[in-house]
Parts: C-alpha cells; structure tokens; sequence
C-alpha cells in the first residue's frame, strides 16, 4: 500500500482498516507535535490536509462526497465562535470595572469563571462531534456507488 497516497492524495477510496490506522497517526501526531516548536506548528497544518485524504477517501469508498467532511469543520467552527462570545460578553464586567477604575467585585469574577466554562463547554460539545463523526465515517460499508471515486488504494494494483 502507498502510504504516502493515502496521506496526500484526495483520490480513490480507502476501506475501514487503512482508515482507523490513517486516525490513529494522526491524532498520535496531533498529541507529538505541539511539542515541537515551530516544525510542530507548520506540520500540524499538514495534518489538516491528511485528515481531508483520509476522511475524504472514506467517505468515497461509501459512495459519499467528501464535502460531507466540510460538516464536522463547519459545527465546530460555530461552537467555538459561540463559546467566544460567551467568554468574551463575560469580560465586559472587568472591562467596565477597570474603567471606572474599581476593584472588580466578586460578581465580575464569578461572570468571568462562567464565561470560561461555557467556552469550556462548546469546546466538548466540538471533541463529541468529531469523535462522533469519526466512528460513523470508520464504519461506513463501502458502496458499489464507491467505485465512482476510483479503485481502493487498500488493495495492490493488477499486474
């Protein structure tokens, strides 16, 4: 198996095996690579792109477009401008305090705690919903609709 089209290569379809082995290197290197500076930082974003191969080559091989990976981006990316919000609207007690230049009150901290553990709370709300995602797309029976997408890149080419 070519690895290196599996990573990098939107094309084809991959089945259930390749696809959880795909995950696993990549939430391993999520987990390695903010560790590293600044080489971490720049390889993190080329594991977005794996994770569009990977994701994207699984849904195929179920006879799905690999749009439907735009989904659990776009949920999560709402969730966490909603959790700013809310942490941000719970600054505007300590904001108004330092301007009116006032110790802030016990009320201004308790609204900023909150605040920090609603963003807290969409941020799980976005862990459940790629979890969730992940496991439907991993096991998801591949389709003969698949076979549009190109061959599976899970078995060795004819000779």
């Amino acid at each position: 198996m070519d690895w290196g089209r599996v990573f990098f290569d939107l094309n084809g379809r991959i089945g259930q095996q390749t696809f959880w082995v795909g995950v696993l290197m990549i939430v391993v290197g999520n987990i390695v690579l903010p560790m590293i500076p600044i080489v971490g930082g720049i390889a993190w974003f080329v594991l977005i792109w794996c994770g569009f191969a990977i994701y994207g080559k699984r849904l195929h091989d179920s006879g799905r477009s690999a749009w439907v990976h735009a989904v659990p981006w776009v949920v999560t990316t709402i969730l966490t401008i909603m959790g700013f919000v809310i942490f941000g609207a719970s600054l505007f007690p300590i904001i108004m305090d330092a301007i009116n230049e006032v110790e802030p009150d016990s009320v201004s901290i308790g609204a900023v705690i909150a605040g920090a553990g609603g963003f807290a709370l969409f941020g799980i709300f976005g862990a459940f919903v790629w979890v969730g995602y992940t496991i439907w797309v991993g096991l998801l029976e591949p389709t003969a609709k698949g076979e549009a997408y190109g061959p599976s890149l899970d078995r060795a080419p004819a000779a």
